[in-house]
């Protein structure tokens, strides 16, 4: 295969055979890697499948969208089926692989002969072409190796986005326990800077400021900390 422009799209997805620019249409690139029948590129699909989840979604829809009713779409899903296999047989977290298994146009019967190849290490089918369970495992591990750290710090991403929203979500209750739905809006408009009418001045400079500056107090928050604690 000559497909230089698939060579460096592939590469998006972790399985960089050359160095390469990186390309943002994930669904059109697993789709294009089906159609080209090039097996050594079919043998890294678990490995792109993986890193589109880890870029945020795998985009099952999208690919098919591209290979419409051609016997590519068979050959996805059957790629497909493989990567969940790889997934399993290895022991590596895929979180799409429920929401995926009604959509895929495999059996059960498929799926269980596809886990008994990967088990013995023999050659299975995926379309007319024989593959290698061992060299598709093979290919999963270096591969992996290189990705791994990059699903770590995806996780990280996603611990640290976690944390935002719960403190986010600390700091509105807490807001709403001492400060009106009204009296909060205020608070936020004077720490923003936002210009606020004359009454909404005059009512903040006569109920909400003096709440806050309750709140400020540092004595008092100290007691209260303390009775918290009790």
């Amino acid at each position: 295969m000559e497909d230089k422009d698939l060579l460096k799209r592939v590469a998006k997805l972790g399985f960089d055979l050359f160095d390469a620019e990186r390309d943002e249409n994930t669904g059109k690139t697993l789709a294009d890697v089906v159609k080209s029948r090039d097996l050594r590129l079919w043998e890294g699909f678990p490995v792109m499948l993986l890193k589109a989840q880890v870029l945020g979604a795998f985009p099952y829809e999208e690919a098919k969208k591209y290979l419409g009713e051609s016997p590519e779409a068979k050959w996805f899903d059957e790629l497909v089926v493989m990567s969940l296999v790889v997934y399993k047989t290895l022991g590596v977290e895929f979180t799409a692989a429920e929401g995926l298994k009604s959509k895929l146009a495999v059996n059960e019967e498929e799926y269980k002969m596809l886990e008994k190849s990967f088990a013995e290490e023999t050659e299975f089918k995926v379309g007319e072409w024989l593959m290698s369970s061992q060299r598709v495992k093979n290919t999963f591990k270096n591969y992996h190796n290189k990705l791994e750290p990059e699903n770590q710090d995806f996780r990280t991403l996603l611990d640290s986005k976690y944390l935002e929203l719960k403190n986010e979500f600390d700091l509105e209750f807490a807001m709403s326990q001492v400060l009106s739905p009204k009296q909060r809006d205020l608070f936020l408009k004077r720490l923003k800077g936002e210009k606020m009418t004359k009454t909404e001045r005059e009512y903040f400079y006569r109920v909400v400021k003096k709440k806050v500056a309750a709140l400020a107090n540092s004595e008092l928050h100290r007691l209260a900390r303390d009775m918290m604690s009790k």
